[in-house]
């Protein structure tokens, strides 16, 4: 989810950078302009990706120690499965 939110991020900034509101004919609509914004900055791009970087960092900080590996499965005679780490 948080890469779907930097691409989001991603294509409104590249949208700024090639004027599309005003290409596509949006200009007088206020909320395709709050939307796509205006001005497109390398700093945003670089403020994007710091943001969604601490987000993921976070995440798996945070994330209880049961689930930062995920089990296997593996069949054991019988056909019983059993769960490993």
């Amino acid at each position: 989810m948080a890469l779907a939110a930097l691409l989001f991020s991603y294509i409104v900034e590249v949208s700024q950078y090639l004027n599309l509101v005003k290409h596509v004919g949006l200009q007088k609509y206020a909320i395709a302009n709050i939307v796509m914004g205006h001005s497109f900055e390398w700093i945003d791009m670089l403020v994007y990706t710091l943001g969604i970087l601490m987000v993921i960092l976070v995440e798996r900080t945070m994330q209880p120690q049961e689930f930062r590996v995920s089990p296997k499965i593996v069949a054991t005679p019988g056909n019983n499965y059993s769960f490993i780490s």
